[in-house]
């Protein structure tokens, strides 16, 4: 799926935003509508992450299924090909995030 959202603290004004949008809300619907995204985000409906109190453990000390559902929220929020494509620059004018 890319990410299901996104926040940040950023120094770029309401005009440069508004103007990133409809780029990459295209890419985010493309993103979803991915098959493996569309598993990805079955699986985490039907297991959400454990209690964040436990994220904190050492990794020997997570059972099976707390290590599990960490992994599926990593691999939900993880960009894929479509978000990917914000970055390599986009046509017509390559535009591009860095």
């Amino acid at each position: 799926m890319g990410f299901t959202s996104a926040w940040s603290i950023s120094a770029h004004d309401d005009d440069f935003i508004s103007a990133l949008a409809p780029r990459l809300l295209l890419l985010i619907a493309a993103e979803r509508d991915e098959p493996l995204a569309r598993e990805r985000w079955e699986r985490w409906r039907r297991r959400p992450l454990p209690d964040f109190r436990t994220w904190w453990k050492p990794f020997d000390q997570f059972s099976r299924s707390e290590a599990d559902a960490l992994e599926s929220f990593l691999q939900l929020t993880t960009s894929g090909k479509h978000v990917q494509k914000l970055y390599d620059g986009l046509p017509p004018d390559g535009f591009s995030l860095l």
